[in-house]
């Protein structure tokens, strides 16, 4: 797990009874996603109800971590200050493997803005940022040694 340090003045995560087990999961190095225990989809953004069948009966599995660069947009500008020192970064929509069109909205990290290409592979790491554990990607060829830094 990276760290960031501790910035206290960056906005949080915040967990809410949906989504409390994903950042829980996040804290332990897990990519915890829901599944409808019916018709068996994986859901994301977790919510009360499949919103396939409208089934109720929900579980949380772990998911893989592997997922393909879907889309990105590289930010550029700052828009609060205490993102000051990661300008550029980049902002990704990743498809998760486990299911075409399970997509998470994450940042794509320890890869430059002109290198990022949709299609690309990638794999999950958990970045340590002030209070919080954030599940980021980084492309799936980056070395395990080498995802400390963002």
């Amino acid at each position: 797990m990276s760290s960031r340090g501790d910035n206290s003045t960056r906005p949080r995560p915040l967990a809410t009874a949906y989504s409390g087990f994903y950042w829980e999961g996040a804290r332990n190095g897990q990519l915890l996603i829901q599944r409808c225990a019916d018709c068996m989809r994986y859901l994301h953004p977790p919510g009360p109800i499949c919103p396939r069948c409208g089934s109720s009966p929900l579980q949380i599995v772990e998911v893989s971590g592997r997922a393909t660069l879907h889309s990105f947009t590289t930010i550029r500008h700052l828009f609060h200050p205490a993102f000051r020192d990661d300008l550029p970064y980049i902002v990704a929509r990743v498809e998760l493997e486990e299911q075409a069109g399970l997509f998470l909205v994450t940042n794509l990290r320890r890869c430059a803005p002109e290198a990022a290409r949709t299609g690309m592979p990638l794999r999950i790491i958990f970045e340590r940022v002030g209070l919080d554990v954030l599940p980021q990607f980084v492309p799936a060829n980056v070395a395990e040694s080498s995802v400390g830094a963002p």
